[in-house]
């Protein structure tokens, strides 16, 4: 999502809450989004609903929303982790 302040993605954490992260994106291509900075490999990022979020909030994942058995076949993010500062 895009923002006054830039791109940013909601990340669920364990706790069920979902936190709002600063992205830095390496660039775009065909909807797809390298980010560089902003979330880690393995973290689950909000792809539905996300508009309806607010840093802290409640979260509940349903398994069987679209959006969690498409993210298996088709990422739409990739997180490079390889970089040097």
């Amino acid at each position: 999502m895009q923002g006054p302040g830039g791109y940013f993605a909601y990340v669920v954490k364990p706790s069920g809450t979902a936190e709002r992260r600063a992205l830095e994106l390496g660039g775009t291509q065909d909807g797809i989004a390298v980010i560089l900075r902003g979330i880690a490999a393995g973290e689950t990022v909000a792809v539905e609903g996300q508009y309806r979020l607010t840093d802290g909030a409640r979260v509940q994942i349903d398994p069987s929303s679209p959006a969690s058995t498409a993210a298996a076949s088709q990422p739409r993010a990739v997180v490079k982790n390889d970089l040097a500062p």
